[in-house]
């Protein structure tokens, strides 16, 4: 359910060039005029005026309609070149000195700045759009039939595609992973969100708490058995970090017991350390914890 998550999902299912987002982002800024800039010492100090303008006018007009396949490719994209570290050759992000996989909370930010007497780089967004561009797209994707729904697990979901599922791949946040909606915070405002950062319980499955997690993720358990078929396979990456010491094949196993469907757990595999590539527990966290070894739980749906 969270928008910063659906953008890049949909964009792995759109197959726009490099060359159309380009273009989509040239027709924008050509045409374009932002009527919705914040305001703030923040924002000065994170974007050069100019630059700032720009991404407001992509921001409204994919707000408007991102509907073609080159701009839901160009709305991915903006999300990458939102923020991260300054450079000296050419600039790879838009912001100030910020953190590229998180965005840092105002007041920090503000005060890391003033402290370094940082000003923000004028960058032209169109041409870092082209240059980074095609990084990211010029290999292109396959084009594979799907859709990306914007919907919370725990809430009956009902049959999407017409017919129920088969196979059902996951991994959901792990327990004390609380902080990715604050995290995400100017990307969340890029996709339609407030101009500051935002918490709500319902954002994670009150992760600070095992047995409530587990109920909560017995939830989403039912819901999911409930479009599945008999027989049906699930696989869920699960693990755990060192703030949160818990048994990840205890925790699975009791939310698919709290369930009200039938799920038997026919074998768990060892996935290794979540250190290892590019793992949720290194992906969530603005900093990152120490987690313990990752497993792969695979059930079967005996009834719904």
């Amino acid at each position: 359910s969270n928008p910063v998550a659906v953008a890049i999902a949909q964009a792995k299912l759109s197959s726009a060039s490099s060359a159309r987002v380009v273009a989509a982002c040239r027709t924008i800024l050509a045409s374009e005029k932002s009527t919705s800039i914040p305001r703030g010492e923040f924002w000065r100090l994170c974007y050069d005026p100019e630059t700032l303008g720009e991404i407001c006018r992509v921001r409204d007009a994919l707000l408007s309609d991102c509907r073609s396949d080159a701009r839901i490719s160009l709305r991915a994209l903006m999300l990458g070149l939102l923020h991260g570290p300054l450079r000296q050759r050419a600039p790879a992000h838009l912001s100030n000195q910020m953190p590229r996989t998180y965005a840092t909370k105002p007041r920090g930010a503000v005060r890391f700045w003033r402290k370094r007497a940082m000003t923000p780089p004028r960058v032209p967004l169109l041409d870092l759009v082209t240059s980074r561009g095609p990084r990211y797209l010029g290999a292109g994707l396959p084009d594979t039939p799907g859709e990306i729904l914007v919907h919370d697990s725990r809430d009956e979901i009902g049959h999407p595609f017409g017919k129920p599922f088969s196979y059902v791949i996951t991994s959901p946040p792990y327990i004390g992973m609380d902080h990715y909606p604050r995290d995400q915070w100017l990307r969340n405002w890029f996709v339609g969100g407030p101009a500051r950062p935002t918490w709500s319980p319902r954002d994670a499955l009150l992760t600070d708490d095992p047995e409530r997690f587990v109920n909560e993720l017995g939830r989403v358990w039912t819901r999911v058995g409930g479009v599945c078929t008999k027989g049906a396979r699930l696989t869920v990456r699960f693990g755990a970090i060192r703030s949160h010491p818990i048994n990840p094949t205890n925790v699975i196993a009791a939310s698919l017991e709290s369930s009200d469907c039938d799920w038997r757990i026919l074998t768990v595999t060892d996935a290794g350390p979540a250190t290892h590539g590019r793992r949720q527990s290194d992906q969530f966290l603005a900093t990152p914890s120490k987690s313990v070894r990752e497993i792969d739980v695979h059930a079967v749906l005996r009834t719904n």
